[in-house]
């Protein structure tokens, strides 16, 4: 079977198909675990704690551990699920390399194996390790690669989960809420409870929700401040500053923020000069699942010029070196480069 993605492998097992083995990778994990709940569950049923069920932690366990779990027969049951997280498959020896591709060659009928990567990020194209592997496992089982979702899915997920709840979420807001919170979806998912706990039965989600509910990502808030600096917005900007310090966030965190916040308009300024699409600045920086960083400085860039950006960059570049190698008030010397960028001409 071929690479399916998450929106495939919950059709699948909505549809009662269950393969012997499973491989879930990718950036979303949200959505792995959720699809990892569900093969457990459809094996097992709801019991979690059933003795036909076996865990394992991939960088603890042995092969010879995951082997005997996986060939051993369920108790008074059909079938047993054997999970193993976060194996590192560059890793293993030749001799338990390949005792894993028998096993996954000739699956025990009465046990669903999944290995899943929640913490461990993998490249199947630059592995040739996983990629034998993971083309063995799509011939006799299933593989999932849970990509980021789009800026277009998220908000129409956000917009469904709402309507599930009794709730009525608009796109515009569901975007809003993307640019505001960022696009990741456990912390999405996470507001829009909230959102909908607050909000009455039947009701309609409203911006002053989102604004007193929610709250602001830092990369966000570092957009807003960077764009505040841009306009010279002495202000708003040193707000926006301060309530990143009563965040009890660190300097060099904040300062990090910015960098990556600039580089993002310097990025879309030029690209908006040179006639590029935002598509490919997205593809090109490997900005998937950060889309909203590069939608909001394609949106404002115009505004400033790229002199002014750069400038702005080599000025929070040397707040970078001092923060790292003087004794200096850290959080004085933010407040200076503040000062130093909205001081240009």
């Amino acid at each position: 079977m071929a690479v399916l993605s998450n929106a495939e492998l919950s059709k699948s097992l909505r549809q009662g198909e269950l393969f012997p083995v499973y491989f879930l990778y990718g950036e979303e994990t949200w959505q792995m675990e959720k699809c990892l709940a569900a093969i457990i569950k459809k094996t097992v049923g709801r019991d979690s704690s059933c003795f036909n069920l076996q865990q394992f932690d991939g960088s603890r366990a042995s092969i010879a551990e995951i082997l005997d779990a996986a060939e051993a027969y369920p108790v008074m049951a059909n079938k047993k699920c054997v999970t193993v997280g976060d194996l590192n498959i560059e890793k293993l020896a030749d001799k338990d390399y390949n005792l894993l591709k028998e096993l996954i060659k000739d699956p025990p009928e009465t046990t669903v194996l999944v290995l899943y990567h929640f913490s461990l990020e993998i490249n199947p194209k630059k592995s040739n390790k996983y990629k034998t592997l993971i083309g063995l496992i799509e011939k006799s089982g299933c593989v999932g690669n849970f990509d980021f979702l789009t800026h277009a899915q998220l908000e129409k997920l956000l917009v469904e989960t709402a309507a599930k709840s009794g709730c009525t979420l608009s796109g515009y807001l569901a975007g809003y809420l993307i640019d505001r919170c960022g696009d990741s979806l456990a912390v999405l998912m996470t507001e829009i409870e909230k959102l909908c706990c607050f909000t009455d039965d039947g009701g309609e989600i409203s911006k002053e929700a989102v604004d007193a509910l929610t709250a602001k990502s830092m990369d966000a808030s570092a957009f807003d401040l960077s764009k505040a600096i841009l306009k010279q917005e002495y202000g708003r900007a040193f707000h926006i500053l301060s309530e990143l310090f009563d965040q009890q966030l660190e300097p060099l965190a904040i300062l990090g923020a910015l960098n990556v916040s600039f580089a993002a308009i310097y990025k879309s300024a030029a690209a908006r000069t040179e006639q590029v699409q935002m598509s490919t600045v997205i593809a090109d920086f490997g900005y998937k699942g950060r889309e909203f960083q590069i939608r909001n400085a394609f949106r404002d860039c115009s505004s400033f010029s790229i002199r002014q950006i750069r400038q702005c960059i080599a000025i929070l570049a040397e707040a970078d070196r001092k923060l790292k190698s003087s004794r200096i008030d850290q959080q004085t010397l933010l407040e200076f480069t503040l000062t130093q960028m909205m001081a240009l001409k």
